[in-house]
């Protein structure tokens, strides 16, 4: 198991990335079988995601994607599709 850390710069993004009742995340973590959880950084949040080694990479890879596609529901699909083009 392994954990990385995406930075998030402000709490109203980690709070976008995380949607209505964290459905976001749960879709995430769905998806990939990965955990992700909010923890508190010096600059801004810290979005730590945890488990298996490519789940973690292609999670990491899709939460990238939401915060450049400012998170706009629609775009959960599109990361999951991003995220598992590189892994293939």
């Amino acid at each position: 198991m392994i954990q990385k850390i995406v930075k998030s710069e402000t709490s109203e993004l980690t709070s976008k990335l995380f949607g209505s009742f964290d459905s976001n995340v749960k879709a995430l973590e769905s998806a990939f079988g990965v955990n992700i959880q909010n923890r508190s950084a010096e600059s801004g949040d810290a979005i730590l995601v945890s488990g298996e080694e490519d789940s973690v990479n292609n999670a990491t890879k899709a939460v990238e994607f939401l915060k450049r596609d400012n998170v706009a529901i629609r775009a959960i699909f599109h990361a999951f599709c991003h995220a598992k083009s590189y892994s293939e």
